[in-house]
């Protein structure tokens, strides 16, 4: 047998009769399969894909709920095993012996109260109580008492006055003058409109932030304030109030468009089905929160939301045309087909809560 040193003084043996083959790097190695172990290949790389994707989306809503139910559990635990505003009463020291008598709580005998609290960011309502005409006279002779507003004697109340209202706005109108030939100049002028938080909605600004104080601030239940709401003659349906707070978990898709010119085979359906996947990462990321819903209105005059269709959003039905601002009653824009596409299989439940 023959010895061959190489550069790396590594011997090979090479047996009679029988060729050294050259040793390919394994970055430059050559694999052939077929089209099918191809394909199969693919599918599965792509499937696990999938799956990946579909365990780091659940694994990133089972976070945020520990987060929240960590957030919970510690709040309660501030409630239960925090520190209590209320001082406990001395207690016996360790060698028996009895502590000193402490004064008993409260305003002393004989010592100088401060009087009552002065209120003075109070509004003050003056109201005059008198009798009536019969008992301003005296009963034997029936001569009538003299007035003397020197002795009136004063008391106060505090009250808290609690009542909804309807605030009836009158904006003036004004017509042109006769002897005015502006042809610019309207024929009649009426005072604009107060803002409005929400269009064409009858609640007033007032009205929203009683709603989120006692939400957010207060903690009561919104059942619990609808209820409170209803006692002072004032029903509120739960859907104005709901409308409010989970108005941002819906995301709205104002356009989508893809050129005429663009050529290619199924590119507006994937197109929808990516920012679908990606679009609830990116919102917590950016807003700290994920939306539960997408939307999107398609003028039905002008197009079919073949694309839409073709990536399984759920048509619900038209519009009346009315628009945000437009008149009562009246249509002022194109009616449009609302669809819209879940991002999370519960999202029923979150809008409702």
């Amino acid at each position: 047998m023959e010895s061959i040193t190489s550069n790396t003084s590594i011997e090979i043996q090479q047996l009679p009769g029988t060729a050294i083959e050259p040793v390919t790097p394994f970055s430059q190695a050559l694999v052939t399969i077929t089209r099918e172990e191809y394909i199969a290949l693919t599918h599965q790389a792509n499937y696990w894909k999938a799956q990946h994707a579909r365990i780091k989306q659940k694994c990133a809503e089972l976070e945020d709920a520990c987060q929240y139910k960590d957030a919970k559990i510690k709040d309660l635990q501030k409630r239960v095993f925090g520190k209590k505003s209320e001082k406990q009463g001395a207690a016996k020291s360790e060698k028996g012996e009895q502590t000193t008598t402490r004064r008993k709580r409260g305003q002393q005998p004989g010592s100088t109260g401060h009087g009552r609290t002065q209120r003075p960011d109070l509004p003050v309502i003056s109201e005059v109580l008198d009798f009536s005409e019969k008992k301003k006279s005296c009963q034997c002779c029936g001569l009538p008492y003299v007035s003397t507003p020197g002795l009136d004697k004063h008391n106060d109340f505090i009250e808290v006055e609690v009542k909804a209202c309807i605030r009836r706005i009158r904006r003036s109108a004004y017509q042109r003058n006769p002897g005015c030939c502006c042809s610019e100049t309207p024929a009649i002028i009426t005072a604009p409109q107060l803002p409005r938080l929400i269009p064409r909605s009858p609640y007033k600004v007032s009205f929203w932030v009683e709603v989120l104080l006692s939400k957010f601030h207060y903690a009561q239940p919104a059942k619990r304030y609808l209820q409170d709401l209803s006692d002072q003659a004032l029903d509120v349906s739960p859907g104005h109030a709901q409308r409010k707070k989970n108005l941002h978990l819906i995301v709205n898709n104002a356009r989508f468009l893809i050129l005429p010119w663009v050529q290619s085979k199924n590119l507006a359906s994937m197109i929808l089905a990516m920012a679908a996947r990606r679009l609830p990462d990116d919102w917590h990321t950016q807003y700290h929160y994920r939306p539960v819903l997408m939307e999107t209105f398609v003028e039905k005059q002008r197009f079919q939301g073949t694309c839409y269709k073709a990536a399984n959003w759920r048509y619900l039905g038209q519009t009346k045309g009315r628009g945000k601002l437009g008149p009562a009653g009246k249509q002022s824009v194109p009616i449009k087909d609302l669809c819209v596409y879940p991002l999370k299989r519960a999202f029923r439940a979150r809008l409702t809560d």
